[in-house]
């Protein structure tokens, strides 16, 4: 901004560091300093260049006294000369020449554009390119997942052999799976050009063809590349039958006891394509539909929203097994006993509200995530836990979920649409407060919100 006036060593190095405001930025201004101040010639300036910049130590202490009898040659008192070859020093040891500088900065400047306007293709890029590196490959799909990027698990009929922009999320690349190798995935690649793939049968049918051996099978297989056609474990269970033509998917294969549950699937998921992909994504899944503010709980009554893994058709009820995202180590049980239980079905996400008992659940209640109200009830208000409970609700992101307050069985619809902050429902808990979240058809404006449990 030009508030303080730039300060140089000497004056004669003005002209070589006025374009870097006083400072050794670049290599070619320690040779041009060697030049004018101590008369060295370009050859010996680059010599000295390179003993700086590779720090050789026998080789500076000559070129230092050098320097310094030059400089005095030109009329600069020696302490100072000493002083200006130190300062050279120091800057030479990270310096660049210009070129190299002027690369990386506008390198530098084109990636901070592709990341800014287009981050899914430059992320996609970005894991594409270090798919020769798994430990760095994984610490790259970590940091994106932490970053909110959601990743898609490989698929044999829509990975690419590269990293590829998928919708709103980036697809995982078969060159990226672990075991899998660079001529296998290219020759998948291939064989997805002349044959369509459409079952797990059909694709081994047609793998030998293309020198597709059982190893690279196993690791797609593992890596979940098959999920849309077939579970996990069934297609484990299967797939070297059908290689040797000698079955088919309808004979009932057994694999001598073993299971490939959750677990399992989380570690092959580590082993072939380096992190949990089903279960983060579960968990993702759930969040984005869900706002993150599940599990509720007022007592007893738990408000829960998990994706349905398994029913069972009781005579009492329907028996729910849950994944949640807040436990995602963890199923719950719930055990539904209201009316519509017919319409909960397998793979969907719900909202149950019930009475808990450790990992049970018994519920009357359930629902889809769509058109949801936040309800914010205060007991015994006071003053300062309103006003609390309003700058609470003020310091939320805008969203689109609606919220109302009911203040001694009076209901409040409050003035914007909110996206709830990680801290809300301990920050409304902290001043009081008790939440809900139903749809909007549920609830009744005239009466207590909080009836309904």
């Amino acid at each position: 901004k030009g508030i303080k006036p730039v300060e140089y060593i000497h004056p004669a190095l003005e002209p070589i560091l006025k374009e870097t405001y006083g400072n050794f930025l670049y290599q070619e201004q320690i040779m041009f300093a060697a030049n004018i101040l101590a008369g060295f010639s370009m050859g010996e300036a680059d010599t000295l260049r390179e003993a700086m910049g590779k720090k050789k130590a026998e080789l500076m202490e000559k070129i230092k006294d050098r320097f310094i009898q030059g400089c005095k040659a030109n009329g600069i008192p020696e302490e100072k000369a000493e002083e200006i070859f130190n300062v050279m020093e120091k800057f030479a040891g990270y310096a660049f020449n210009k070129s190299h500088s002027a690369a990386y900065a506008f390198l530098s400047y084109v990636t901070a554009y592709l990341k800014a306007n287009y981050p899914l293709e430059y992320m996609a890029s970005l894991l594409t390119s270090e798919m020769n590196n798994f430990e760095k490959l994984t610490k790259y799909i970590e940091e994106l997942l932490k970053l909110g990027f959601k990743i898609l698990p490989p698929s044999i009929t829509k990975s690419k052999y590269e990293f590829s922009v998928e919708g709103d999320a980036i697809r995982f690349g078969l060159g990226g799976i672990k075991g899998l190798g660079e001529a296998a995935a290219k020759a998948i690649e291939d064989m997805k050009q002349k044959v369509k793939i459409s079952s797990f049968e059909g694709f081994i049918r047609s793998a030998q063809k293309f020198k597709i051996n059982k190893k690279v099978i196993e690791t797609l297989i593992k890596a979940g590349a098959f999920d849309e056609f077939i579970p996990r474990e069934k297609a484990l269970h299967v797939f070297d039958t059908l290689l040797s033509n000698k079955g088919n998917l309808f004979e009932d294969k057994k694999e001598n006891g073993k299971s490939n549950g959750k677990y399992e699937i989380e570690k092959m998921e580590i082993e072939t394509i380096g992190v949990p992909l089903s279960k983060i994504n579960i968990k993702q899944t759930i969040n984005s539909v869900s706002y993150g503010i599940f599990p509720i709980e007022i007592k007893d009554i738990i408000e829960i929203v998990g994706k349905v893994k398994k029913i069972i058709h009781t005579r009492s009820g329907y028996i729910t097994t849950l994944e949640v995202s807040h436990d995602p180590r963890e199923n719950y049980e719930n055990f539904f006993i209201g009316q519509d239980g017919d319409k909960i079905k397998e793979g969907n996400i719900y909202i149950f509200v019930g009475k808990k008992s450790g990992k049970k659940i018994v519920s009357k209640i359930f629902f889809e995530p769509k058109n949801l109200t936040l309800l914010i009830n205060l007991n015994s208000p006071t003053e300062e836990s309103i006003s609390n409970i309003k700058n609470i609700l003020k310091n939320q992101p805008d969203g689109d979920l609606e919220v109302l307050l009911e203040i001694k069985s009076n209901i409040f619809r409050y003035k914007r649409k909110i996206y709830p902050s990680d801290s809300l429902k301990k920050e409304i808990w902290e001043n009081g407060g008790t939440l809900l979240v139903l749809p909007k058809d549920l609830i009744n404006e005239n009466s207590s919100l909080f009836s309904t449990t």
